[in-house]
């Protein structure tokens, strides 16, 4: 693809290492950083430590996307600046559906995803229907995710740390991505759906918010709280199952739904079982 697009007549010939202009991205640069004339700068938030892996050097890994994945220059418009990654029409739903164009487990003809995840993978295809979906609406992944690059980890717009034993404190920032929407002080400080569990948790035993609930779904679905314990099992968290309980049984909510128990081993500590009232 890169080769259909023009360049600058004094581009070197053929493509040689550094010369951006025989790049797909550095073609769009031409126009697309900060001396304009487009109006966003997305050669900065390209250069950004978390971003969608659009160069050659970032394609080392074996991952691959380019601008043309997401965008047609012949097509599009201001309005309706996207193309359907599968079929090239222009898409006009909203941005969750189009982000799950790739990350529904089946990503288009070549897109690769890279190797690893700094969250909880790549396929996002169980977050139709999860509690954040339904609450947020149909651009609902533009609420938290930068599609072009980002300062924090996994495109986010937000500071959200996701390693155990981390010593929090109020204001200090480490949670930001949840507190765009949620209020820090009623989650943490006061008595809620969680009781005093969260202030426990998070502020006193360093528990970080990734170890009980995924943002994208839960482990099981139609629970509302997106409780998943996948992460800390799989990033050898200092958690574990106890008393043959697994993913799915090691948390549930009775039948009236007032109350909530959860059966695991954390931080040393054994839940066998913990009950609270919701």
């Amino acid at each position: 693809m890169k080769t259909n697009l023009l360049a600058p007549f004094d581009a070197s010939q053929p493509t040689v290492t550094g010369d951006l202009m025989r790049e797909q991205e550095g073609f769009c640069y031409g126009c697309h950083d900060a001396d304009g004339p487009a109006p966003t700068d997305i050669q900065a938030l390209f250069a950004m430590d978390s971003r969608h892996d659009v160069s050659s050097v970032d394609q080392s890994t074996g991952s691959k996307v380019e601008c043309v994945n997401c965008h047609d220059p012949h097509k599009v418009s201001a309005d309706s600046a996207l193309i359907h990654p599968d079929t090239g029409a222009v898409f006009n739903d909203g941005i969750t559906q189009f982000c799950l164009t790739c990350h529904d487990d089946a990503p288009p003809a070549g897109v690769q995803f890279p190797p690893s995840a700094t969250g909880s993978g790549f396929d996002k295809s169980a977050f139709v229907g999860s509690t954040h979906d339904t609450e947020l609406g149909a651009n609902a992944c533009m609420d938290c995710h930068n599609p072009h690059g980002s300062t924090h980890i996994a495109l986010l717009l937000n500071r959200y740390v996701v390693a155990d034993n981390n010593n929090y404190s109020m204001g200090n920032g480490d949670y930001a991505s949840c507190w765009a929407c949620h209020d820090e002080n009623d989650i943490v400080e006061q008595d809620n759906h969680f009781s005093e569990y969260h202030k426990k948790h998070v502020k006193s035993e360093d528990a970080p918010c990734i170890a009980c609930h995924n943002a994208h779904n839960a482990y099981d679905p139609g629970e509302p709280g997106l409780i998943d314990f996948s992460y800390p099992i799989a990033h050898d968290f200092n958690f574990s199952f106890v008393d043959g309980s697994d993913p799915s049984t090691a948390f549930w909510i009775n039948d009236t739904a007032s109350r909530g128990n959860c059966l695991l081993k954390c931080h040393g500590e054994k839940h066998s079982s913990e009950n609270y009232n919701r």
